[in-house]
């Protein structure tokens, strides 16, 4: 059924998954505490913190952050972030490399240059994808992540990237807005009001390291997967080098252009979505399916279940990515929910599904890819969703 009871991190829970689950979670934003349920981004950060607000705070603030996510916008940036990647693959000139952990620098290395056009110093990239994998890691802690917060290595990351961004807000703020150019950065700041407070350098720092490394876990894992499931079907592999033949970073300026490549992004996401639930607490007591659920109650929402729903997607386990060519009204929006929905649906989800395909792109059109050992399909929860064995490979030039 759509609700059941569980117990989940040493408490008793419910769990809610399905579409009728995802339509009242996401369009009833009034049921819902955040600042609750996200109070790790406020220890971690600050109470201003996008995901840590509710009202008026959060609808301003979001509204200022998703001046810089729109795609039009974005896809001005797909040359240059596609030169990153052919850039960083022929670093590792041929040898064998852990696929999880470069996907991870190679999106903070290619945001880099869409949120801020410049490139990291050396080894910033890596710091960021620690950093921020462990920063997600606390989540999943419980009372314990009181003490996981002062691990040495932990603080000093930290600390770098702060002091890294901090310069990079200091550089910009001897700039007119007018002259920062259309990155993410910029446009952000110009859509902060005129007429309000100014925006704390404390607070810019903790966004910029937000946009700055949202994705590196969890987009890099889309990514992640994208490999393990061309290697593991070489005939829809074929295909989409097919589709790809012509492909150069300036080319990619439109999705329309690449139905295969889109269809292929899409399945991954369906298939094996980087996050799995979302824990709640209630604010106030709402009916659901017959049951009454009372203010306080932790409620996971599985909100990716109905990617796994037959009545949906047909042979739901199978990694078709043919489904979206075949059926142009899929994904539904109730349905497919990586990014989440209603009014907290991840501000950078179109920059997310710009950087996935840009990467699978070039990384196919340009390089071989060997594999140490055959990729498996088996999946893992750690903080996302992760092959459950190594993914050791080595890129060589077409």
């Amino acid at each position: 059924g759509p609700i059941f009871a569980i117990q989940h991190d040493s408490k008793q829970m419910l769990a809610m998954g399905g579409v009728e689950a995802n339509r009242k979670v996401w369009r009833t934003r009034e049921l819902w505490d955040y600042h609750t349920s996200n109070r790790h981004f406020r220890e971690q950060f600050t109470d201003r913190y996008l995901n840590q607000l509710e009202g008026k705070e959060y609808i301003e603030k979001r509204k200022r952050v998703q001046a810089g996510f729109k795609t039009k916008m974005l896809m001005t940036h797909t040359a240059t972030m596609g030169e990153v990647v052919i850039r960083e693959i022929e670093k590792t000139a041929g040898e064998w490399i852990d696929l999880r952990t470069f996907c991870m620098r190679i999106i903070i290395a290619m945001t880099s240059r869409a949120l801020m056009q410049v490139d990291l110093p050396k080894g910033m990239d890596h710091t960021m994808a620690i950093s921020n994998k462990m920063m997600l890691r606390a989540a999943t802690l419980g009372p314990r992540r009181h003490l996981y917060y002062l691990r040495p290595d932990r603080i000093y990351r930290r600390r770098k990237i702060f002091k890294y961004l901090g310069s990079i807000i200091d550089d910009r703020a001897q700039i007119p807005l007018e002259e920062q150019g259309d990155d993410i950065l910029s446009l952000s700041l110009r859509a902060h009001p005129e007429d309000a407070p100014p925006i704390g350098r404390l607070e810019l720092i903790h966004d910029l390291s937000q946009l700055m490394m949202a994705g590196s876990t969890t987009t890099s894992h889309l990514v992640l997967w994208h490999f393990v499931m061309l290697a593991a079907n070489p005939e829809w592999h074929a295909q989409l080098l097919d589709e790809l033949a012509n492909w150069t970073p300036e080319e990619f300026d439109d999705m329309g252009k690449f139905p295969r490549l889109r269809a292929s992004c899409l399945e991954i996401e369906r298939l094996r979505p980087s996050s799995t639930f979302f824990n709640r607490i209630c604010k106030k007591d709402f009916d659901f399916s017959g049951f009454e659920i009372t203010a306080g109650t932790w409620v996971m929402h599985l909100h990716v279940l109905g990617h796994y729903l037959e009545e949906v997607y047909p042979d739901p386990l199978d990694f078709r990515p043919q489904r979206f060519l075949d059926n142009p009204d899929i994904p539904h929006r109730d349905v497919h929910g990586l990014y989440g929905g209603g009014s907290h649906v991840c501000v950078g989800s179109p920059f997310a599904r710009i950087l996935s395909p840009t990467v699978i792109g070039n990384a196919l059109s340009h390089f071989e890819i060997d594999w140490l050992n055959p990729p498996e399909q088996r999946a893992c929860i750690e903080t996302v969703l992760a092959p459950a064995s190594p993914t050791v490979v080595r890129f060589s030039k077409k």
